[in-house]
C-alpha cells in the first residue's frame, strides 16, 4: 500500500467492532499488512514526537534509549531535552528496538509519575492516527478486549484519557497499561517519515574530514562499548562550554543509573584501551604534533583551528575529542574560564609564581619570554596575559593581587612617582578609595609628601608635616550639640572608612568623624567648644592627621 506524508489509513481488521476479540498471532497481523498512517500537521521524526515525557523514565531506561538511537555523531546525548531531538530510525527493526526499549521501560513506578497525563501528552502524535487498537502488531488479544471493553478502541478517543482514568478501567493492571502506552508509540512512530539515512545527524557529517588518521580515531571510537564510550565523552572528552558542563563519575553514575563502581570499571577499560592505541601509528605522532601546536595553555578556539588546520574534526565531534584527549589530556583550568592545560594546577601555581616574582613588577618583554618558558605558545601568550590579574603602563606589567598595601607598592613602583589618593583607587579598585589614606599613612614604606600626594618612603622624599584643616564657625547649634556636614572631599583625603566613625583625639575631648559613601558627618563639637573656651561668633579650627587620627584644635575669637 501506498504511503504518504499526508495521507495514511488503517486497513480494516480482522476484528469488527461487533466480533468478540480472538486469539491473532502476530504472523497473522504481519500478513494482514495493516499500517497506521495518519493525516498531520507535522509527520513525527523525532522520539519526543512519539514519546514525550522522558524525564518520567528512570535514568537506566533513557540511557538505554540514548545509546540506541545515537549514531555517533556527536557526543552521546545523556539529558531529556537531548534525547527527545533524536530521530526515529527508518529502518522497521529499529523501530521495533525502540518500542521494546519503551515498553520495558513503562513499569509501575513510571506510570505512576505519569498518573494525571493524557495519552496525548505522552504520545503527542497519537492524535492525528486514524484507526484502532486492534491493528497495532503489539497489541495482544486481552489488551484489545480492555480497550474494547471500555470504548470503540479508536486512538482519537483513547487520546483524551488520562494514565489515571485508564488504571481505573476494570482488568488494568500497570502491565496492560504499560502495554497500551507502547502501542500508541508504535502507531505513531509507523507514521513518521521513512527516508533512508534520515537517522543520521547531516549538520555534523555534511563537512567531516575523511582521512587516515580520522579513520583511526573513528575506529577507536567503534570498537568501544557504547556506554563506556558515552562515560568517556562526557567525563574525559567533553571540552566546556558545551551542551553540559563535564561530569564526574560520581555524578554520571547518578545519570545513566549504573552504580558507581560500574561506571569505574568502565572508564578505566576504555582509558586504558585509548592509551595502547596512542602508542601505534597514525595517532602517537598526531598526538604528539597536536600537543606541542597547543602548547601548556590553549582555549576551546584555538583548539579548533589547530584541529581544521590538521583537517580533523571540530570540538564538536568525538573524533576531533579524541584527538585532544591524546595529546594532553587537556583539563579546564579553574577560575579562567575558556582556559585547558595538561596540568591546570601547575600551570596556574608557575603563573602565579612568575607574576609574584620581583616585587609583581616586569617588563612586558621579559614577562613574555618568562611565559614561554611554561610552554604556553606565542599565539596564546596574550591571551593568557589578558586573563591575569594585570595591569599594564608604559610596557610594564603590575599584578594586580595580594593586600591593599602591597598593590599600592606596585602601582608606585610602576609609574615611579607620587600619586594621589584618587590615582592610587583607579590603579587598584576604586571600591578601596573610601580608607584608603588610613591604610597607608600606617604603613611605613609609604610617605605622604603633600597634602594628597603619596610616595614610596626608600624614595627618600621629606615628609609632609602639613595638616588638613577644618574651621567651624561657632554658632548656638554647635554649643547646644548638633552634628553638622563635612566636605565630602575632606573625607576622603582623611580616608575615612564607609560605615565606621573615625575618632580624632584632641586636648578638649574627641572629635567623631564619619562617612557613609555620599555624606560626610562631623560629631557634636559641644564639649569641645565649651571646654576651649569658645562662644557663638567665634570660630574653632582643627588641624588633622590623616592616619594618625590625631587632631590639634585653635580658637579663634570672633
Amino acid at each position: 500500500m501506498a504511503e504518504t506524508a499526508e495521507t495514511v489509513t488503517y486497513e480494516a481488521g480482522r476484528l469488527s467492532r461487533s466480533e468478540r476479540p480472538q486469539r491473532t498471532t502476530d504472523a497473522d497481523r504481519s500478513l494482514s499488512g495493516r499500517r497506521p498512517t495518519t493525516t498531520l500537521d507535522r509527520v513525527p521524526v523525532t522520539l519526543g514526537d512519539v514519546f514525550a515525557p522522558l524525564d518520567a523514565l528512570a535514568p537506566a531506561r533513557r540511557f538505554a534509549l540514548a545509546l540506541w538511537l545515537h549514531d555517533g555523531a556527536g557526543i552521546t546525548p545523556l539529558r531529556p531535552d537531548e534525547i527527545a531531538v533524536l530521530p526515529i530510525p527508518s529502518a522497521p527493526e529499529q523501530r521495533q528496538r525502540v518500542g521494546r526499549l519503551l515498553r520495558d521501560a513503562l513499569n509501575a513506578d513510571t506510570l505512576d509519575r505519569l498518573v494525571d497525563k493524557r495519552l496525548a501528552d505522552i504520545v503527542p502524535a497519537i492524535t492525528s492516527v486514524s484507526g484502532r487498537i486492534d491493528a497495532s502488531p503489539s497489541a495482544t488479544n486481552r489488551l484489545i478486549a480492555l480497550v474494547r471493553s471500555n470504548g470503540d478502541g479508536r486512538w482519537s478517543n483513547l487520546s483524551n484519557q488520562t494514565i489515571g482514568q485508564i488504571q481505573a478501567w476494570r482488568g488494568a493492571g500497570p502491565v496492560l497499561v504499560g502495554r497500551l502506552v507502547a502501542a500508541a508509540v508504535e502507531a505513531a512512530m509507523a507514521t513518521s517519515t521513512n527516508q533512508p539515512g534520515a537517522w543520521r545527524q547531516p549538520q555534523l557529517w555534511a563537512t567531516r574530514p575523511s582521512n587516515a588518521r580520522v579513520h583511526a580515531l573513528d575506529d577507536a571510537l567503534i570498537k568501544t562499548d557504547p556506554r563506556a564510550r558515552a562515560i568517556v565523552e562526557h567525563v574525559d572528552l567533553i571540552l566546556p562550554p558545551s551542551t553540559e558542563a563535564r561530569c564526574t563519575p560520581p555524578q554520571l553514575a547518578t545519570r545513566v543509573g549504573l552504580s558507581y563502581e560500574r561506571v569505574r570499571q568502565l572508564r578505566a577499560n576504555v582509558l586504558e584501551s585509548l592509551r595502547e592505541i596512542s602508542r601505534t601509528e597514525p595517532l602517537a605522532a598526531l598526538a604528539e604534533q597536536l600537543a606541542v601546536e597547543l602548547g601548556s595553555a590553549t582555549t576551546r578556539g584555538d583548539i579548533e583551528r589547530v584541529l581544521v588546520a590538521h583537517d580533523l574534526p571540530r570540538p564538536d565531534d568525538p573524533a576531533g575529542l579524541l584527538a585532544v584527549w591524546l595529546a594532553g589530556p587537556y583539563l579546564p583550568v579553574p577560575g579562567h574560564a575558556e582556559w585547558f592545560s595538561p596540568d591546570p594546577a601547575e600551570l596556574v601555581s608557575r603563573t602565579q609564581a612568575l607574576l609574584e616574582d620581583g616585587g609583581g613588577v616586569h617588563a612586558m618583554t621579559t614577562l613574555r619570554r618568562d611565559l614561554g618558558t611554561l610552554g604556553i605558545t606565542d599565539a596564546n601568550l596574550d591571551g593568557w596575559l589578558d586573563v591575569q590579574p594585570l595591569r599594564v603602563v608604559h610596557d610594564v606589567a603590575v599584578i594586580m593581587s595580594g593586600t591593599v598595601a602591597q598593590r599600592v607598592q606596585r602601582a608606585l613602583e610602576a609609574t615611579g612617582t607620587a600619586l594621589t589618593i584618587d590615582d592610587l583607587a583607579a590603579w587598584i579598585e576604586p571600591d578601596q578609595r573610601p580608607g584608603l589614606a588610613a591604610t597607608i599613612a600606617r604603613d611605613c614604606r609609604f610617605v605622604r609628601t603633600a597634602a594628597d600626594r603619596w610616595e614610596l618612603s626608600e624614595w627618600g622624599s621629606a615628609p609632609d608635616g602639613s595638616a588638613l584643616r577644618l574651621e567651624l564657625a561657632v554658632d548656638d547649634d554647635v554649643l547646644i550639640g548638633a552634628e553638622g556636614s563635612l566636605p565630602v572631599t575632606l573625607a576622603h583625603a582623611l580616608g575615612l572608612r564607609p560605615g565606621r566613625v573615625s575618632r580624632f583625639a584632641t586636648r578638649f575631648g574627641p572629635l567623631a568623624l564619619s562617612y557613609d559613601g555620599e555624606r560626610a558627618i562631623r560629631g557634636s563639637v559641644r564639649p569641645i567648644a565649651l571646654a576651649s573656651g569658645a562662644v557663638a561668633g567665634s570660630m574653632l579650627i582643627f588641624s588633622l592627621t590623616p592616619g594618625l587620627e590625631r587632631a590639634e584644635v585653635e580658637l579663634v575669637a570672633g
